[in-house]
């Protein structure tokens, strides 16, 4: 990941989305969901005590989190905050309109 600062110093605000999410949807059991990051989730649950792993590993996750909401806060930078109600559809039409393009008109300006 590029440090907001240094993102700020080599791209405009119109050309910068951040992604965002809530921290209850970023937790070991829903990281380990995906396929990519199973290894991750079996490598705690492999541990003697993966329950204290798992909370340590959710508060760090947690911390991150709010970190990254406070940097781009402090930045005043453009954001989509995911959470268990956002599409896929939704989150297009939402940076289409930050960017300012639309369809294949967006992927040919990103």
């Amino acid at each position: 990941m590029i440090p907001f600062d240094l993102l700020t110093e080599i791209a405009n605000y119109n050309r910068i989305a951040c992604l965002l999410a809530v921290p209850e949807l970023v937790t070991c059991e829903k990281y380990g969901e995906r396929e990519d990051h199973r290894e991750f989730l079996d490598c705690i649950l492999s541990l003697k005590e993966p329950e204290k792993k798992i909370a340590t590993q959710n508060e760090l996750f947690r911390i991150g989190i709010e970190k990254m909401h406070e940097e781009v806060h402090k930045f005043s930078l453009f954001y989509i905050i995911h959470n268990s109600e956002s599409t896929v559809g939704n989150t297009v039409k939402m940076l289409e309109e930050h960017f300012g393009s639309s369809g294949e008109d967006a992927a040919k300006t990103l």
